[in-house]
């Protein structure tokens, strides 16, 4: 099985935070991506599901 880690932040300025938790996963070998979601967005209300 191949899994990708998906490291989800409400805004880019979380990204200081979040960075640390990706040089770990590099570190390991696990393959992750960093998306930036809307804070305030719920999907069941307010619109479609993005595909992350």
């Amino acid at each position: 099985m191949n899994a990708t880690v998906a490291i989800v932040m409400g805004s880019r300025s979380d990204w200081e935070t979040m960075r640390v938790g990706s040089e770990l996963l590099t570190e390991f070998g696990v393959p992750w991506r960093a998306e930036v979601g809307a804070e305030m967005l719920t999907y069941e209300t307010d619109g479609p599901k993005p595909a992350f």
